[in-house]
């Protein structure tokens, strides 16, 4: 196929997006302007090629969510929240990762079949869930780092290691789980 005929094709999908694909590839573009405003209100300055560079990758997650344009955009954003923002435990810092996993969770639904594609009720409730539980699971991590960052630093090892057996103990749990079979992996309906 030439190129002309595949941004053709492109462009004819782009034409039959439904309601639903488009609010979910909406999302992007805000949820960055939503992005820089809490880098500004943590403390945190933000340079033109960061700009730039976020919002070029947001339009291509809004054209192309099924592409790896997502991770750049995640990644970009994260660095620039580690390298502009002084206090890397404030609250706001739960709050920018809430809109990263807004993001994220948008252009997953997105990616999930063509244009046209009209995600299942039960798909949805699914990905909504694993959402919930993964920004109930960041506020707790933030909320530990929070205690553990007033800890004396004779005391943060201890609490070091309580986390490192914590995670061990997930991974081989959904290690387990996941070469079981326990996991459908959200597949459509």
């Amino acid at each position: 196929m030439s190129r002309g005929l595949q941004v053709r094709a492109f462009l004819d999908d782009l034409s039959r997006l439904n309601r639903e694909q488009w609010l979910l590839r909406a999302v992007p573009l805000p949820a960055i302007g939503v992005f820089l405003w809490l880098v500004a209100l943590a403390g945190g300055g933000v340079r033109v090629s960061w700009l730039v560079a976020a919002v070029l990758l947001g339009g291509l997650v809004t054209l192309l969510p099924d592409s790896a344009a997502g991770l750049g955009l995640l990644g970009v954003l994260a660095a620039l929240w580690l390298l502009s923002v002084p206090e890397q435990l404030g609250g706001w810092t739960l709050a920018a990762g809430l809109d990263l996993l807004v993001v994220h969770l948008a252009s997953t639904l997105a990616s999930y079949g063509p244009p046209t594609t009209v995600l299942g009720a039960s798909l949805v409730r699914t990905w909504l869930g694993r959402a919930l539980l993964l920004g109930a699971v960041g506020a707790a991590v933030w909320g530990v780092a929070r205690w553990a960052a007033g800890l004396h630093p004779a005391a943060t090892g201890w609490a070091m290691a309580a986390g490192l057996v914590t995670m061990v103990g997930w991974i081989a749990y959904l290690g387990v789980r996941l070469a079981a079979g326990g996991s459908d992996g959200g597949a459509p309906e």
